[in-house]
């Protein structure tokens, strides 16, 4: 019920102000008590019956943890402000719930979720699907920029999946549809790549940068972040390697679908 009543906070405020009006008091309490009675519930045995509402929570919270964020303005938002160990905490948050859908098993036949499976699964084999070398499906330019060749792999490149998960996203809009394949450019991102978006690399910032673009304006909860961190990325790429010409020349298409071109 905690979750919920964020939930629905958050949305009355998304129609009145675009989540441009800070959090409220009551937003802060009830996610404060939906998260410790969540932690209280994964450290006892988890009962059968209680799956279901399992999954649910933990969905909600990773759905909160991607909205939840305090910039009113790109130059509040990472990266341009000072690191902080939360900067990412919403990407972590997110393939958390990979170990509860391990647990809950919410496809399973008497699952109030298994209406869901045949869509689900279908987009999971899409997204699941990864190359194990090559560049087949890379645009050129983004094959020259990140090292891409026939040779790569994701052991000899660290931006070898996140590039082959995005790709085919530059050529669709997302949607309800197909939400769950934009969810796995993070979630199949690999360790390398995230320590290079924490030391804020600019190729891998440049990839979250296409990422957001392509997410603005989707579905209403993602809306908020893609807008600040998406243009603080640009600025801050803009600010600090703007001498790197060709990162620069790609930044064109992410800074005209944020409005700053």
């Amino acid at each position: 019920m905690h979750i919920i009543q964020v939930v629905t906070s958050l949305h009355d405020r998304y129609i009145a102000t675009a989540l441009k009006s800070p959090q409220t008091v009551s937003e802060i309490y009830h996610l404060s008590q939906a998260a410790a009675l969540f932690n209280k519930k994964l450290n006892k045995p988890i009962k059968p019956s209680d799956r279901d509402a399992l999954w649910s929570a933990a969905a909600l919270l990773g759905f909160l943890a991607m909205t939840w964020i305090n910039a009113a303005t790109p130059e509040e938002a990472w990266p341009l402000t000072k690191s902080d160990p939360a900067d990412l905490e919403w990407i972590r948050m997110s393939e958390s719930k990979a170990a509860i859908w391990e647990v809950a098993s919410p496809l399973r036949p008497d699952s109030m979720f298994h209406i869901m499976a045949t869509d689900y699964i279908s987009q999971q084999e899409l997204a699941l699907i990864k190359p194990t070398s090559g560049i087949e499906g890379i645009p050129p330019p983004f094959a020259h920029l990140y090292d891409l060749d026939e040779s790569s792999n994701a052991d000899n490149n660290p931006y070898f999946n996140v590039i082959h998960k995005l790709a085919p996203l530059l050529k669709i809009e997302p949607d309800r549809s197909n939400i769950v394949m934009y969810y796995s450019v993070v979630s199949h991102t690999g360790l390398p790549f995230k320590s290079l978006l924490e030391q804020k690399d600019p190729r891998a910032l440049l990839v979250f940068a296409y990422w957001y673009a392509k997410l603005i304006h989707s579905v209403w909860w993602l809306d908020r972040r893609s807008l600040m961190e998406g243009q603080a990325i640009c600025l801050y790429l803009e600010r600090y390697h703007g001498d790197y010409t060709e990162l620069q020349d790609m930044l064109v298409f992410p800074k005209r679908r944020f409005g700053l071109i």
